[in-house]
């Protein structure tokens, strides 16, 4: 650190992209850019580095300095996360952003071959990456829906990895012999309330927290996903450095139906929207919960689709409730909840959620907060708020569920990732 707001990045030499071309500090700087990252008219907004970032400059061939607005806690973070994934400034620029998303360059072990919507990604072996040599030649990602032709491709020696195993299938994986992993996701999953529109029943913050006293969570843990899952307690994650254990999930029907009395609500319809099988067993979670809300006199419409156009709904038009997830893109309370959820974020600027005051406020003490015990002393007045003003039901962190031959050296990491280079996949032999 040069000062409380200023950092100082030194780049790594002999880094290359996948054309061959070396990365510089100008590619840094212009990752983290007003122009690309930060700016009004920035060409990926991201809420990681709006109103935090003040000016991003290269000071000689191999550095570059950050300047914050303020002395910021998770700088580093940040930058660990998502918005630190360097891209090449002149060819990113030349293609634009639409064109670089359909063929990106990056520096990572593997490169892109050919990439065919809702069919397959291939990825083919760089051997200029700095990291060492890949293991293997080549990757194939397949887009296969359903779970049993997935299962039926492994065991027929077709896939060497599948994903979206379900719990009442492990005892037969495993008895042909191959190994199945549970991995959970740095990513919370939850059914976000359209809080914005008036009409909506959930407008009323009462309802909101109806909903929430009336989902017996545990018990569709145990039933659904056999225990292996944990419903989160209040908005937290183990990830943040402290976790209050006092605030466990609170199963109580009967203060639901006082709010609902409360709140004069006589069954006016909520839909929950959300996209068929996105989520593992999702489709299960919300037919139990529907029951569990229909026992306290809560009338919530299923409303499944079969693809991804929820975020097109602007503005929302009759839709309640929608199944989400909020990856933990940083191991800090920011994110997801301040993040997302208050003026800077997605959600408020295309009027999906009412922002709370107060969360807005103690957002930003707890950004500009550098002492440990005082952030997490906010961090607690956060879930406070959050209990009164809910602005989501909070499941649990997301479970992956792998199946593999039982001879592939691979071990699941918690951000998704499906990795093959030298750091993750020990490959024995020649590739």
């Amino acid at each position: 650190m040069v000062s409380p707001t200023e950092l100082d990045l030194t780049i790594r030499q002999g880094v290359k992209f996948h054309n061959g071309v070396e990365l510089t500090a100008e590619d840094v700087a212009f990752t983290l850019s007003e122009e690309k990252l930060w700016g009004e008219n920035a060409l990926t907004p991201d809420p990681l580095a709006i109103g935090v970032f003040k000016s991003v400059e290269v000071t000689d061939e191999h550095t570059v300095r950050i300047t914050t607005a303020f002395p910021d806690p998770a700088l580093i973070s940040r930058l660990q996360s998502h918005i630190g994934r360097v891209v090449p400034r002149d060819y990113f620029l030349e293609v634009g952003l639409d064109a670089f998303n359909q063929a990106p360059i990056g520096t990572g072990p593997y490169s892109l071959e050919s990439y065919v919507a809702r069919d397959h990604v291939r990825l083919v072996a760089f051997d200029e990456y700095w990291g060492g040599t890949p293991p293997v030649a080549s990757i194939t990602y397949r887009d296969i829906p359903e779970g049993s032709t997935r299962i039926a491709g492994l065991l027929a020696g077709e896939l060497d990895l599948i994903v979206g195993v379900l719990p009442q299938q492990f005892g037969l994986l495993e008895s042909q012999g191959f190994t199945v992993t549970v991995m959970p996701q740095e990513n919370i999953q939850m059914f976000s309330f359209m809080t914005g529109p008036e009409e909506l029943p959930v407008h009323d913050a009462r309802i909101r927290r109806a909903l929430i006293l009336a989902a017996d969570l545990n018990v569709i843990a145990e039933q659904l996903f056999g225990g292996t899952v944990t419903p989160l307690v209040g908005i937290q994650s183990r990830a943040y450095g402290s976790y209050f254990e006092e605030l466990s999930p609170v199963y109580d029907p009967d203060q639901a139906r006082q709010l609902l009395e409360e709140a004069g609500y006589e069954g006016s319809p909520i839909k929950l929207q959300f996209i068929a099988n996105n989520f593992v067993l999702v489709n299960e979670t919300a037919i139990l919960l529907q029951e569990q809300w229909a026992a306290v006199g809560l009338k919530v419409q299923l409303d499944i689709i079969p693809d991804f156009s929820l975020h097109t709904l602007n503005p929302p038009t009759d839709v309640s409730m929608w199944s989400t997830s909020n990856n933990i893109t940083m191991p800090d309370p920011l994110n997801p909840v301040c993040t997302t959820y208050t003026s800077a974020g997605f959600y408020a600027a295309n009027g999906r959620i009412t922002v709370s005051e107060a969360l807005d406020d103690l957002c930003q003490q707890l950004a500009e907060t550098t002492d440990f015990d005082t952030r997490m002393q906010i961090w607690r007045s956060i879930q406070e708020a959050w209990a009164n003003d809910p602005q989501a039901l909070f499941l649990w962190q997301r479970p992956e569920f792998y199946a593999q031959r039982s001879d592939l050296a691979w071990q699941p990491m918690s951000d998704f990732s499906i990795a093959f280079g030298p750091a993750y996949f020990p490959a024995a032999g020649d590739r």
